[in-house]
């Protein structure tokens, strides 16, 4: 399947500009919690076009094969009733790993016909010591399959980088390889010249979003974060206003609020992200987005609420969630109706 299909059969409005790798709910018993990740989708779906799963803000890499395999059931079908759309993350990262539960999948899943899955998300294989030759024969063994594939900039567990050159190559060999994600905070694919116009560059790294988006001149077309889960209205919101005024360079208002609002966020976020930098279980991203959407999802009561769970069994702290909530009130970002309400 060509890219320019792909894009027409997944995604016939366009491809979305907003994703989001969402994190797990779970109840007490350690069993995924089906009504509040419900309730969490239904909220994002106004804003976000579509989700991944599993991924590091998931705690996917802290699931075994079978609990990963139960989430990307139960998204499914969720996901499918918010008519969205769900990449699935493929988390092996050893030599021919990912290939392999690539196979695994298409036996389970029919991707061409499925009205949610909308590919698969493969790594590099780990390995600083790997040269570019290993790594691209890896991702080529899983390209080779026709799935519509994304791949993930993810060094902070592949310890490496699939280089500007590599990706090029394996674009032009391969028009199932549709989308490029980068987490890296080095951008060097994103800023590289030779890749196909119509691989569909997402950033991945948070802050300073507006200058990141092409539409203000930027090299993404768009964003996977994991921020969405609890700031997508914002993050959409300074979609929408870069447009505009890309549409309309005479209108200095919308520009002027997408600087102030990027440049809120991403202040917002990295204190957020402070906050849980402590935590002895889970992952920054998935502990700062919990206690995120914990005040989003609840609102004003959130602290009389039973806190977040997270893959390990423990509870985010009191303290935690108590700092997050005013970091949102002090700079007006809690709403005025929470999502459950």
């Amino acid at each position: 399947m060509k890219r320019q299909e792909i894009g027409r059969r997944y995604f016939p409005k366009g491809m979305p500009r907003l994703w989001c790798p969402l994190i797990s709910h779970y109840q007490r018993d350690g069993s995924f919690d089906q009504g509040r990740t419900e309730a969490h989708i239904a909220h994002l779906r106004r804003y976000v076009g579509a989700f991944l799963a599993p991924g590091s803000t998931g705690d996917g890499w802290e699931m075994d094969k079978g609990r990963r395999s139960d989430l990307i059931e139960m998204l499914k079908k969720t996901i499918e009733a918010a008519n969205g759309r769900l990449l699935v993350g493929v988390l092996e990262t050893e030599l021919g790993a990912a290939a392999r539960e690539v196979r695994s999948l298409a036996e389970r899943y029919d991707f061409e016909e499925d009205p949610c899955l909308c590919g698969v998300t493969v790594t590099a294989p780990k390995g600083a010591e790997l040269d570019q030759e290993v790594i691209a024969a890896e991702l080529a063994e899983v390209l080779e399959q026709e799935i519509p594939t994304a791949l993930y900039q993810l060094p902070q567990i592949t310890e490496n980088e699939i280089q500007p050159e590599t990706t090029v190559r394996l674009a032009a060999e391969f028009p199932n390889f549709y989308l490029f994600k980068d987490t890296s905070g080095e951008d060097a694919v994103a800023m590289s010249d030779g890749v196909p116009e119509d691989v569909f560059l997402l950033r991945g790294a948070e802050g300073d979003y507006l200058s990141w988006y092409r539409a203000a001149g930027g090299p993404y077309d768009g964003f996977l974060l994991s921020t969405a889960n609890g700031f997508a209205p914002q993050l959409s919101r300074i979609i929408e206003l870069s447009e505009q005024a890309e549409r309309e360079p005479e209108d200095r208002a919308a520009l002027k609020e997408a600087k102030e609002l990027s440049a809120l966020l991403s202040r917002v976020v990295q204190d957020c992200f402070a906050t849980v930098q402590d935590l002895p279980f889970g992952n920054p991203f998935a502990n700062a987005n919990k206690a995120v959407d914990h005040w989003m999802a609840f609102g004003p009561g959130a602290m009389k609420k039973s806190l977040p769970y997270t893959c390990s069994g423990y509870q985010i702290p009191k303290e935690v969630i108590d700092r997050v909530g005013t970091l949102l009130s002090d700079a007006a970002l809690l709403p005025s109706r929470s999502y459950l309400d």
